[in-house]
């Protein structure tokens, strides 16, 4: 990051070696030498916990008539086997296990540390299992898959020669 390299020449604490750890751990937040005013300024997405994103996408959707679309970037260690489906909007917390062929419906909140068996489709905040996942929602869901990533690689085609 240019302002980032700017500020920490400008402040004197710039070096080669602090933008190799920066490069390595992805964030300044756990490095010594940078000051705390310059951590807080430069967050990256993994910095900031899951629920700051749904309030700041909460904050900005409620003055707004149009969708609003966040990513939320979890830590390592929120797992969802294969075969899971989690919906648009979703949030899975970190250290929470969902078992394989799940379904986690769009808007859900999978709290930390839960432990979702398999083949449940979950609902609500916090989330919930409501019932068991059926066959066809899972063939329904593979072909919605498929039919989206197709439309991606023709985006990928179209854009690329821009």
């Amino acid at each position: 990051n240019a302002l980032f390299e700017e500020t920490a020449k400008a402040r004197g604490f710039y070096s080669a070696k602090l933008l190799e750890e920066i490069a390595k751990t992805g964030s300044v937040q756990k490095i010594g030498g940078v000051p705390e005013d310059v951590k807080r300024l430069f967050a990256t997405a993994l910095d900031i916990e899951p629920v700051w994103h749904i309030r700041m996408q909460a904050a900005f959707q409620k003055n707004t008539d149009n969708a609003v679309s966040k990513t939320v970037n979890l830590p390592n260690g929120a797992k969802v086997e294969d075969g899971c489906i989690v919906g648009i909007g979703a949030i899975v917390l970190d250290n929470a296990k969902i078992g394989s062929k799940s379904i986690i419906g769009s808007g859900a909140l999978v709290s930390p540390r839960s432990e979702i068996p398999s083949n449940q489709l979950l609902l609500g905040v916090p989330a919930k299992p409501v019932r068991e996942c059926r066959d066809t929602e899972h063939q329904y869901m593979a072909k919605e898959h498929e039919r989206t990533l197709s439309k991606a690689k023709v985006y990928k085609q179209i854009y690329a020669r821009d």
